[in-house]
């Protein structure tokens, strides 16, 4: 699951259409945050013009699989935040490193024959 959040308008990189179609192929769902004033288009570095594109991200969440939420306000994006925090669950795997310490130890009894041969000419 990814949470996207922007005001939709693509200025760089990959076509928001291209994304969408990959993250649906991997098995992705994408949730969108829409940020920004709805109805207005302020101009960002006195060269570009940034506006809310709420079509783009209901289109990328739909074909995902995923949902569209607007955020007008910090309190707002936080219930987002916290609505889909509660759909994520955790699951935990155990994972065997015996091996690993195993030959971490190896590499310790190696490198201790060694510097013993190098300071006293003999093996512990």
């Amino acid at each position: 699951m990814v949470v996207l959040l922007s005001d939709g308008e693509s200025s760089a990189g990959r076509p928001p259409e291209g994304a969408s179609a990959r993250a649906r192929e991997e098995g992705v769902r994408v949730h969108t945050v829409g940020i920004g004033q709805r109805g207005s288009a302020p101009q960002l570095n006195s060269r570009q013009r940034v506006g809310l594109d709420e079509t783009t991200l209901r289109n990328i969440a739909a074909e995902t699989g995923g949902e569209y939420f607007y955020a007008a306000e910090t309190a707002e994006l936080e219930r987002i935040y916290g609505d889909l925090g509660s759909t994520i669950s955790w699951v935990e795997e155990r994972t065997e490193v015996t091996a690993l310490v195993s030959a971490f130890g190896a590499l310790l009894l190696v490198l201790g024959g060694l510097l013993g041969l190098r300071w006293f000419q003999q093996f512990p």
